[in-house]
């Protein structure tokens, strides 16, 4: 079977599989000298790529789109012979635990050029669990692993994939903080304020916070208000990173708190969110094969990810290069 994956949206990418072998995958960014964050802009480019390792549109079995934003339904807007079209895709994420996140979304078409395709489709995180996993030395030798999955509009989410029962179970989320929160609540300190208003300004800024705590110190006072702010809240949404922070400020306005410590002493509060909430679910859940993927844009967060590490949670971690 031949299948081509396809990412419509930032950071957009393409990959075709040939019988259980890679044939290529590309990043958007990576073509032409394109742009950071890069969509597909017209699915041209796709028959042209197709064609240059000597395949057709004829030939694929499979068209596989990413899912994206929605719960209940999702579609995405795109181009093809610069010409406007929508596809319908499936959701972010599933919506209960009892919910499959194999469920396969089928649609037709899907236009290439001038031709138009049927297609799957699967939720959004549903990449992300699999990718990380399948690319893990635990699926090498077909041991367990938990798949932690926490990207910018959603909340931690935990699951466990069981190869020996050919099962996913889902453990549901960890706390209330959507992975973008990292981006937006610094956008009411220095020196992000200017950022606020730039295109695609939650994809470049968490790498700069994450540099630029090293300038500040992680203060208990601090942590201790963030914490008052986040538990302020009457519900959580993927607002809640600005509510936090105008809770915050407006909690310690006379306190004079340095922006920098602010910084580092937020990067400690959510990072300790995350090792307890991780720790609280392995000691519910146990499993004998104690391993933890950890997918989703959140696992760039290197700091984190050896944070994790020494929380003795997990007999071993892996970060997939591609979360």
């Amino acid at each position: 079977m031949i299948i081509c994956g396809i990412k419509l949206t930032h950071d957009g990418g393409l990959a075709l599989i040939d019988n259980n072998r890679l044939v290529f995958s590309y990043e958007m960014e990576k073509l032409d000298n394109n742009g950071r964050y890069s969509t597909l802009e017209d699915t041209v480019q796709l028959k042209q790529i197709l064609a240059s390792y000597g395949y057709s549109i004829d030939q694929v079995d499979r068209f596989v789109i990413d899912g994206w934003d929605g719960l209940e339904s999702s579609s995405l807007r795109y181009q093809s012979q610069s010409e406007d079209h929508e596809v319908a895709v499936a959701p972010y994420r599933e919506q209960k635990l009892s919910d499959s996140i194999l469920e396969r979304f089928t649609g037709e078409g899907f236009t290439i050029g001038d031709r138009q395709v049927s297609y799957s489709s699967y939720f959004h995180v549903t990449g992300h669990v699999l990718g990380a996993y399948a690319s893990s030395p635990f699926a090498q030798e077909k041991k367990g692993s938990y798949v932690l999955v926490w990207d910018g509009g959603m909340f931690p989410r935990l699951y466990y994939v069981d190869p020996k029962a050919g099962t996913i179970a889902n453990y549901g989320k960890l706390f209330f903080l959507i992975g973008n929160i990292y981006s937006l609540f610094p956008l009411h300190f220095e020196p992000f304020r200017q950022e606020r208003n730039k295109k695609n300004v939650h994809l470049s800024v968490a790498g700069k916070v994450m540099a630029y705590i090293a300038h500040g110190e992680a203060r208990e006072d601090i942590i201790a208000d963030l914490q008052i702010a986040y538990d302020s809240q009457e519900e959580y949404t993927i607002d809640s990173g600005d509510r936090i922070a105008r809770s915050f400020i407006k909690a310690t306005r006379q306190k004079n708190y340095r922006h920098e410590d602010i910084l580092a002493s937020f990067h400690a509060f959510v990072e300790r969110l995350l090792i307890q909430h991780l720790g609280e679910k392995v000691e519910k859940y146990g499993h004998e094969d104690n391993n933890l993927c950890f997918a989703g844009g959140c696992a760039l967060n290197i700091k984190w990810n050896s944070a994790i590490r020494r929380s003795g949670h997990f007999a071993d971690l892996w970060v997939p290069p591609f979360p």
